[in-house]
Order: C-alpha cells, then structure tokens, then sequence
C-alpha cells in the first residue's frame, strides 16, 4: 500500500506544482531546502523499503506473536507525510518561502535536530548514564526545545513570520531527517540487545521501530515542538517591539 499511496501523491503534486507553476510565478524555498528534503525524502523511502524487505513481519512479546512491519494506515501515514514534504520543499507558499532568515534558522534547527538524535544514539550505546533507556526523552524534552530557542532567536530582532517560518521549516525538514537517522540507529541498538530505540523495551523484532519512527516524529514535531515554536516566535517578536519602543 506505501508504493502506490506515495506514487499517486507525488504524480498528483507534481501535476498540480506544473500547473500553478505555469499560471502564477511563485517563489521557491531555494535549492539548499528543496535538496535536504528530498534527500530526506528519499533516506525514508530507502530505510522504508530495506526494514521491509529485512523485516516484513515483527515478533510482539510474550507468548510471542507477528503483525505487518508496515500496516496500512502507517503506510498510509508515511505516504502522505513524504509526499506533503516534498510538495513544501519544492513549491512552499509565498509567507514561507520569501523570508529568508527564517528558511536559514529552520534549516540550522533541523540539522541539529537530526544530529542531536544520533549523538544521543551513540552516547547511549556506549552507556552513558540517563540516555540508554530510549531517546523518548530526547524527543520530548530537547527536540521542542531546540525549536522552541531558535523559533524566538529567529523572530528576535525580525518578525513574528520570521519564527514561525523557521519553526515550519524545523518541523518539515526535521522530522524527515529524524525518521532516517531513528531508521539507521534502530538495528545498532539490536546487536548490542537493547531493544527498541524508543525506550529500550525488549521482546520486540526490529521492524516495530519503522512504526515508533513516523508517529512518534510526527506526533512529538507537529503537535508538541511545533506549537512551542509559534509561542517563541511570538515571545521573540513581543520583545524585538517593545525594544523598538523603547528606542
């Protein structure tokens, strides 16, 4: 169901990106964003398509039992999520593709996202205390609040749309990168028998994290890092005005 699902939504998009394209110019997110995505894009469908061919069934607990690696609402999930990425790097709306400094400061966030995710990966593996019971908390505590600092960084000194802008381009861009760097760490933590990457629970085959990787990305990103981006970009704006009216 993933490779139809995704093949029609990006056929779709593309069609309809053509056709606005030809009536109205608009203007781009620029080659760097539009790179990273799909480049984020195309790093998920690989990990997608190998944890399948791996892993298409997953054991679950005790008495042990299997299910798909990849049910169809997931699938359909991470299809749409692929495809809507893709659809905002390549022909995202004027607010978010003409301020530049916000494009630049959710580039930034999504790279630290990203390698944040893997260094707490690795610290964990090597048995640093605090990190080798999962990366739940990196994704609720350090994720929403790197997006949260650089969403009123970005706004400071600007605009509340300058926040917000690097607050959707973090969320975007990060959350495709996250679900690849989760895909890559996850089978490191199952040769040292650690478990999920989640949080460590054992008893699972490895193919669960496939699953673990698009919702909680996307729950974590877009419902919980992503509001707080919008309440800093609004903090660093209210501060960038009262210093002007100060001066």
């Amino acid at each position: 169901m993933f490779a139809p699902v995704l093949a029609g939504l990006v056929g779709g998009l593309a069609t309809l990106a053509v056709a606005r394209r030809g009536r109205v110019g608009r203007v781009g997110a620029g080659l760097g964003v539009a790179g990273l995505a799909l480049a984020g894009v195309a790093g998920c469908v690989a990990a997608t398509v190998w944890y399948l061919a791996e892993y298409p069934s997953t054991d679950h607990g005790f008495p042990s039992t299997t299910s798909a690696t990849l049910p169809p609402v997931t699938a359909v999930v991470l299809a749409v999520v692929l495809a809507g990425g893709a659809w905002l790097a390549v022909t995202p709306p004027r607010w978010l593709a003409g301020d530049h400094h916000g494009r630049r400061v959710g580039v930034a966030m999504a790279l630290v996202l990203a390698a944040g995710f893997v260094l707490s990966s690795r610290l964990a593996l090597r048995g640093v205390a605090g990190l080798d019971a999962g990366m739940m908390g990196y994704l609720l505590l350090v994720s929403p609040l790197v997006v949260l600092t650089g969403s009123a960084a970005a706004a400071a000194g600007r605009s509340f749309r300058s926040g917000l802008a690097a607050a959707a381009w973090a969320t975007v861009l990060g959350g495709l990168l996250v679900v690849v760097a989760w895909l890559a760490e996850a089978p490191h933590w199952y040769r040292q028998g650690r478990g999920l990457l989640l949080d460590g629970e054992g008893g699972l085959g490895v193919g669960a994290n496939l699953g673990d990787a698009v919702w909680w990305t996307l729950i974590v990103l877009a419902l919980w890092a992503l509001p707080l981006g919008v309440i800093g970009a609004a903090a660093g704006s209210a501060r960038a005005r009262a210093q002007a009216e100060l001066a």
